[in-house]
């Protein structure tokens, strides 16, 4: 339908072996894994097949792999102000971005100004 480029290719083991092992292959240093069999009490209570792919695919990725749990461990606690800067910047450009374009915003933004234009009139009366 699109003619994208593809290949084929037919292994044993499960669909997660297969893809820590194409990310190995491609040369990733670090490999973080989310929702897998992080304990062996939890690969062995299994029971289905496949897991002795999964077993060999643990033991030849050995230290890249590692559990999402244990990610923080690896770097450090501390938040650069920088970074955190430019996370604030990002978040104001895409709210600002936001209200100029959504109607509702608009709207909302027009009763806030009616309300305080009348609670204005109201405190200091007409000037």
């Amino acid at each position: 339908m699109w003619n994208v480029p593809y290949h084929e290719f037919v292994i044993d083991g499960t669909s997660e072996d297969v893809a820590m092992m194409l990310a190995y292959e491609a040369g990733a240093t670090l490999i973080v894994a989310v929702g897998t069999h992080a304990t062996m009490v939890e690969f062995l209570d299994k029971g289905r097949p496949g897991m002795s792919s999964t077993f060999l695919t643990r033991l030849r990725l050995g230290p890249i792999l590692v559990d999402a749990k244990g990610v923080n461990r690896l770097y450090e606690g501390r938040v650069r102000r920088r970074d955190l800067f430019l996370l604030v910047a990002a978040a104001l450009v895409a709210m600002i971005s936001v209200s100029i374009v959504s109607e509702p915003i608009h709207v909302f933004a027009r009763g806030i100004n009616l309300s305080m234009h009348d609670l204005w009139y109201s405190v200091f009366g007409a000037l």
